[in-house]
Protein backbone atom coordinates (compact mmCIF):
# COMPACT_ATOMS: atom_id res chain seq x y z
CA UNK A 1 0.00 0.00 0.00
CA UNK A 2 1.48 3.43 -0.87
CA UNK A 3 2.38 5.63 2.13
CA UNK A 4 0.39 8.64 0.97
CA UNK A 5 -3.01 6.90 0.86
CA UNK A 6 -5.27 6.87 3.92
CA UNK A 7 -5.57 3.55 5.75
CA UNK A 8 -8.76 1.84 6.86
CA UNK A 9 -9.17 1.37 10.60
CA UNK A 10 -10.85 -1.62 12.33
CA UNK A 11 -14.34 -0.29 11.56
CA UNK A 12 -13.57 0.04 7.86
CA UNK A 13 -13.50 3.86 7.98
CA UNK A 14 -10.77 5.82 6.33
CA UNK A 15 -8.23 7.24 8.74
CA UNK A 16 -6.70 10.60 7.89
CA UNK A 17 -3.74 10.42 10.28
CA UNK A 18 -1.46 8.94 7.65
CA UNK A 19 -2.39 11.35 4.84
CA UNK A 20 0.26 13.91 3.88
CA UNK A 21 -0.05 17.43 5.27
CA UNK A 22 0.36 20.53 3.17
CA UNK A 23 3.68 22.32 3.76
CA UNK A 24 3.64 24.98 6.46
CA UNK A 25 3.80 28.60 5.36
CA UNK A 26 7.20 30.22 6.02
CA UNK A 27 7.38 32.69 8.89
CA UNK A 28 8.02 36.27 7.84
CA UNK A 29 9.59 38.65 10.33
CA UNK A 30 7.70 41.90 10.85
CA UNK A 31 9.98 44.87 10.23
CA UNK A 32 7.99 48.12 10.06
CA UNK A 33 9.51 50.88 7.92
CA UNK A 34 10.83 53.92 9.73
CA UNK A 35 11.69 57.33 8.33
CA UNK A 36 15.22 58.69 8.43
CA UNK A 37 16.13 59.74 11.94
CA UNK A 38 12.89 58.39 13.43
CA UNK A 39 13.50 56.47 16.63
CA UNK A 40 11.35 53.58 17.74
CA UNK A 41 9.94 54.46 21.14
CA UNK A 42 9.69 51.55 23.60
CA UNK A 43 6.27 50.80 24.99
CA UNK A 44 5.31 52.01 28.44
CA UNK A 45 5.81 49.69 31.36
CA UNK A 46 2.81 47.63 32.37
CA UNK A 47 0.44 49.11 34.91
CA UNK A 48 0.91 46.12 37.20
CA UNK A 49 4.70 46.71 37.41
CA UNK A 50 4.13 49.62 39.82
CA UNK A 51 1.88 47.56 42.13
CA UNK A 52 3.20 45.57 45.06
CA UNK A 53 1.62 43.74 47.97
CA UNK A 54 3.49 45.04 50.99
CA UNK A 55 1.80 42.80 53.56
CA UNK A 56 -0.67 39.96 53.48
CA UNK A 57 -2.16 37.24 55.62
CA UNK A 58 -5.07 34.89 55.27
CA UNK A 59 -7.50 32.94 57.35
CA UNK A 60 -10.35 30.55 56.81
CA UNK A 61 -13.99 31.50 56.88
CA UNK A 62 -17.34 29.91 56.17
CA UNK A 63 -16.92 26.54 57.94
CA UNK A 64 -13.26 26.39 56.92
CA UNK A 65 -13.63 26.17 53.15
CA UNK A 66 -13.31 29.85 52.17
CA UNK A 67 -10.09 31.85 51.98
CA UNK A 68 -10.24 35.38 53.38
CA UNK A 69 -7.20 37.46 52.45
CA UNK A 70 -6.18 40.72 54.13
CA UNK A 71 -3.58 42.60 52.11
CA UNK A 72 -2.01 46.03 51.71
CA UNK A 73 -1.55 47.07 48.11
CA UNK A 74 1.06 49.71 47.31
CA UNK A 75 0.83 51.76 44.09
CA UNK A 76 4.16 53.32 43.03
CA UNK A 77 2.82 54.52 39.68
CA UNK A 78 2.34 58.18 38.76
CA UNK A 79 -1.34 57.50 38.14
CA UNK A 80 -4.24 55.86 39.93
CA UNK A 81 -5.20 52.27 39.12
CA UNK A 82 -8.46 50.34 39.35
CA UNK A 83 -9.82 46.85 38.64
CA UNK A 84 -6.81 45.13 40.17
CA UNK A 85 -6.61 41.38 39.59
CA UNK A 86 -4.99 39.48 42.45
CA UNK A 87 -3.89 35.86 42.01
CA UNK A 88 -3.30 33.72 45.09
CA UNK A 89 -1.48 30.38 45.10
CA UNK A 90 -2.29 28.03 47.98
CA UNK A 91 0.03 25.26 49.12
CA UNK A 92 0.42 22.62 51.79
CA UNK A 93 2.68 22.96 54.80
CA UNK A 94 5.47 21.16 52.92
CA UNK A 95 5.24 23.68 50.05
CA UNK A 96 3.55 21.50 47.42
CA UNK A 97 1.06 23.42 45.29
CA UNK A 98 -2.67 22.89 45.82
CA UNK A 99 -4.73 25.49 43.99
CA UNK A 100 -4.81 28.99 42.49
CA UNK A 101 -7.57 31.53 42.94
CA UNK A 102 -7.99 34.95 41.29
CA UNK A 103 -10.05 37.90 42.45
CA UNK A 104 -10.63 41.29 40.82
CA UNK A 105 -10.75 44.24 43.21
CA UNK A 106 -13.09 46.88 41.77
CA UNK A 107 -11.63 49.71 43.81
CA UNK A 108 -9.22 52.55 43.13
CA UNK A 109 -5.72 52.91 44.57
CA UNK A 110 -4.50 56.47 44.14
CA UNK A 111 -1.09 57.33 42.75
CA UNK A 112 1.88 56.96 45.11
CA UNK A 113 -0.27 55.54 47.91
CA UNK A 114 -1.26 52.31 49.62
CA UNK A 115 -4.58 50.81 50.53
CA UNK A 116 -5.53 47.91 52.82
CA UNK A 117 -8.24 45.48 51.81
CA UNK A 118 -9.56 43.45 54.73
CA UNK A 119 -10.99 39.93 54.55
CA UNK A 120 -11.39 39.66 50.75
CA UNK A 121 -13.16 36.45 49.81
CA UNK A 122 -10.83 34.87 47.24
CA UNK A 123 -12.70 31.59 46.82
CA UNK A 124 -12.96 28.04 48.04
CA UNK A 125 -9.71 26.35 48.99
CA UNK A 126 -8.58 22.82 49.76
CA UNK A 127 -8.78 21.81 53.42
CA UNK A 128 -5.06 20.97 53.35
CA UNK A 129 -4.02 24.51 52.37
CA UNK A 130 -1.84 26.17 54.99
CA UNK A 131 0.08 28.80 53.00
CA UNK A 132 -0.99 31.51 50.56
CA UNK A 133 1.09 33.72 48.29
CA UNK A 134 -0.73 36.50 46.44
CA UNK A 135 0.48 38.81 43.70
CA UNK A 136 -1.08 41.44 41.43
CA UNK A 137 -1.44 40.18 37.86
CA UNK A 138 -3.40 42.94 36.10
CA UNK A 139 -4.74 46.42 36.66
CA UNK A 140 -6.31 49.25 34.70
CA UNK A 141 -4.85 52.73 34.33
CA UNK A 142 -7.19 55.62 35.20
Amino acid sequence: MPANLPRANRCGRQSSWSSPRPPAAPLIAFNPPTAEGEAIVPEETAVVDGLKISSQYWRRGGLGSNALITLTLRNRNDYAVTDIAISCAFSRRDGSHLTDRTRVIHDTVNMRSRKTFARLHVGFVNVNASKAKCSPVAARHI
